[in-house]
Order: C-alpha cells, then sequence, then structure tokens
C-alpha cells in the first residue's frame, strides 16, 4: 500500500492508460485516532487496507492518503457510469472489522472519477474523485458520488457558500421561517417549526439543502445554531401569537458538542419560565440511533429542564419498539416517506395505522410530516392523529405572514370527524 507521496510517484507512469479512480473515506476513523491513539487506528487502517486489497478484481494500485481517506485506482474500459465499480467496496464493509476493541463496523463514502486513455490526466480524476468524495461525505455514510461538470458546477457554488457563510452570521443575514403545525383534533394552530432562510447580497437566495451541509463541514453550524435558538426565543414571545405556543427548533448532531449549548438553553427556559410559550428541540432518529454517550447525557439534562423533545424523521432509522420505549422523545414526527404512499397503498396505510397505534399506546405525541393532499389530511385526521404539518396545509412563511396566516389562531382547514 502506497502513501501520499507514492500515489504522486505513481500517477505519471499510469498516465498512457484509462483508469478508474475510487476516492474512498471510511467514516469515523478520525474518531479513532483522536479518542483511542495512533496505535489502534493504525492498525484498523491496516486491515482495511488489506480488506480493500484483497478484492478479486484488478487493482493497479491502493494509497492511504491519511485519516481513512484512500485512493483505489484500478484499469478501466472506458465507461460513463461508474457507480457499479463502488458496489463492491460497500459489499467489503458489510462485514464488522475484528480489531483491539471488539467487532467494529464502518460506513463509507465513494467519490469517483475516469481518467481516459487519451491525454491521461490521472492526477486531475484523483482531485476529481476526492471532490466527489467531499461531496458524497455529506449523505449518511455508504453514499456515493461520481464527478462530472454538473458536480464541478456544484463544487463552486459550495465553495461561494463556504466563503459567504462566516460573513453572513457576522452580518445576520438569515431569518426564520415557521411552518404550521394543525391539530387534528381542533384544527388550532399553537405550534410551528422554525425553517432557516439564507437571502446572500451576493449570493441571492440559497437553500438550506445546501448551505446546512457546509456549515456541517465548516463548524458554522456552532454559531448558525446558536442563532437559531436565540431567535426562535424572541419570536415565540410575541403578543400576536396564540396565547399558548410552541416552536420547534431543529438541533444538529453538532450543537451537542457546542460548549454554550446548556447554557444558552437555561437562559431561554428562564426567560420563557411562567408563561405559556415555550420552544420544542427536534433531534433526528439517526442521532438517537448512534447511542453516543454524550448526546444522551446532554438530552437528559435538557429534559430536566423542561424542554419538549421531538424525535424528526421517525421511520428512517427502523427503532425497535423496545428502543421506542426507553427513548427520551415526547413527540415523533413521522417521515415524509411514510406519508406519500397514503392513502393509495392499503397495505403501507395498514402498516402506518399500526404504528399510530403503538405510538398512542408509549403516550407520545405524533406529528404527520410531509402531508401534500387533502386526501392524506383526511386519513391522518381519521386515525386520530394528534398533528399534521405539510404544503397543503402551508408552506413555511415569513413571520408578518405566518401572523396574518392565523386568524383567531386556527387552520383554515376542515377538520373530518372520525369514523
Amino acid at each position: 500500500m502506497l502513501n501520499g507521496d507514492g500515489l504522486q510517484e505513481q500517477l505519471p507512469n499510469m498516465a498512457g492508460s484509462p483508469l478508474t479512480i475510487l476516492a474512498i473515506k471510511v467514516d469515523g476513523i478520525e474518531d479513532m485516532y483522536s479518542l483511542h491513539g495512533k496505535g489502534i487506528a493504525d492498525s484498523i487502517v491496516w486491515s482495511i487496507a488489506h480488506r480493500l486489497m484483497s478484492r478479486k478484481k484488478p487493482m493497479a494500485f491502493l494509497a492511504h492518503t491519511g485519516l481513512g481517506e484512500f485512493i483505489l485506482v484500478t484499469p478501466s474500459a472506458k465507461c460513463k457510469e461508474l457507480r457499479g465499480k463502488a458496489r463492491p467496496i460497500f459489499e467489503l464493509f458489510s462485514t464488522p472489522f475484528v480489531t483491539d476493541l471488539g467487532d467494529v463496523s464502518f460506513k463509507v463514502s465513494v467519490g469517483a472519477a475516469f481518467s481516459e486513455k487519451e491525454g491521461g490526466a490521472a492526477t486531475q480524476a484523483v482531485s476529481d474523485a476526492v471532490a466527489a468524495m467531499r461531496i458524497a461525505c455529506w449523505e449518511q455514510g455508504n453514499s456515493f458520488q461520481q464527478y462530472d461538470e454538473l458536480l464541478g458546477t456544484k463544487l463552486s457554488q459550495q465553495f461561494s457558500i463556504r466563503s459567504q457563510l462566516h460573513k453572513a452570521i457576522e452580518n445576520n443575514e438569515f431569518a426564520l421561517h415557521l411552518q404550521p403545525k394543525v391539530d387534528l383534533g381542533s384544527g388550532v394552530v399553537n405550534s410551528a417549526e422554525a425553517l432557516i432562510r439564507w437571502n446572500s447580497p451576493e449570493l441571492g437566495r440559497v437553500s438550506p439543502a445546501e448551505f446546512i451541509p457546509v456549515a456541517e463541514s465548516t463548524g458554522d453550524i456552532i454559531p448558525l445554531g446558536r442563532w437559531v435558538l436565540q431567535e426562535a426565543a424572541r419570536l415565540v414571545q410575541n403578543p400576536k401569537l396564540p396565547a399558548s405556543f410552541s416552536i420547534a427548533v431543529n438541533l444538529s448532531s453538532k450543537q451537542f458538542s457546542d460548549p454554550a449549548l446548556l447554557s444558552q438553553l437555561k437562559q431561554i427556559h428562564k426567560r420563557l419560565k411562567g408563561t405559556s410559550r415555550s420552544l420544542e428541540l427536534e433531534i433526528t432518529e439517526s442521532m438517537v440511533m448512534a447511542e453516543s454517550a454524550d448526546i444522551n447525557r446532554t438530552l437528559t439534562k435538557i429534559k430536566a429542564m423542561g424542554f419538549k423533545i421531538a424525535l424528526d424523521d421517525f421511520g428512517t432509522g427502523y427503532s425497535s419498539l423496545s428502543y421506542l420505549s426507553r427513548l427520551q422523545a415526547d413527540t415523533l414526527k413521522l417521515d415524509k416517506s411514510f406519508i406519500d404512499p397514503i392513502p393509495n397503498d392499503q397495505q403501507h396505510a395498514d402498516f402506518v395505522a399500526s404504528i399510530i397505534q403503538m405510538v398512542k399506546a408509549l403516550k407520545l405525541k405524533l406529528v404527520a410530516e410531509g402531508i401534500e393532499s387533502e386526501e392524506q389530511f383526511n386519513w391522518f385526521a381519521a386515525q386520530e392523529c394528534d398533528e399534521a404539518q405539510g404544503f397543503f396545509l402551508a408552506r413555511p412563511l415569513d413571520f408578518d405572514a405566518f401572523l396574518a396566516s392565523l386568524p383567531l389562531g386556527r387552520a383554515q382547514v376542515d377538520i373530518p370527524k372520525p369514523a
């Protein structure tokens, strides 16, 4: 196995051949170095390299460029679709690794690029594959991205976002929009989800799907998350809102490493104490399923302050029934992927109905998010789901528009009576 310097020495020798370049990032290796030391981490890296080199398909060479990142170079006939080249890599990581720490499983992010015979730009192909791998890392592991012109444009956009993001936080260029959650028993809107929006003077309107992953990778999610909490706490106290109102705020896993998180929440709780106003904190199911001791300890402290916890994207992490029974959440938000087939797919509808009954048995509130049709709305109302949220009811609105949409604090929909 080569190191980074050896890779640079070998690439010119491959210039006359068509090559497939795979850039592989093994998630969690950086944590291994910081938590368990270089000796244990290096041994794990060698185990991973041995498994990669054991592939049956021909390989020109493998290089470890540091911190669990590998470059795999293979001879290849000219092809445009490289996803199939990554599938065997994912299969190699489907079996845990036996280490001094016990059996350890890893997920990987793979970027791919093709170096054609004409011109033999192998060095550029490696750079392209690494760039594609960086994009793949934004997903939740075992993800793939192939470099092409569109991806190059996306990377250029991400660089622009990265260069502007920190200044945007300092200049207060962000705003919170609110999407109402409708109580399906009464039609009253007494809560909403806060969704961040960025209108940049240089870049125009930037989608959260574009700038949030950048903020996560740069660490800007920490000051951005602090601003969101502070702004949501300010908005929820507005006297024009219904007398009892709650705003849900999404917490990133990175925010749990913020030493100021608990003190900020204590200040917010003190400010809202004695009122009927509150913030609900949303975390994703995948965060809880990771069973991080630090996250669980912080959640326990947050719950002790009196904050409600909502589990977002429920259904995407496949929580077991026994796990749900000991969960710290007060609310489950059923993921949109569970909503979409309803009511046309009867088997799926029966399955979701059983989930609703299970959640009721656990005495948790259930929110159906992503409601996009009257049929879906009526179905969940008939199932006596607690709340609904989605484009059928309202899109996210700026605060003034949100207030204007709430005459008497009621949703502008008819709630069907249960059969």
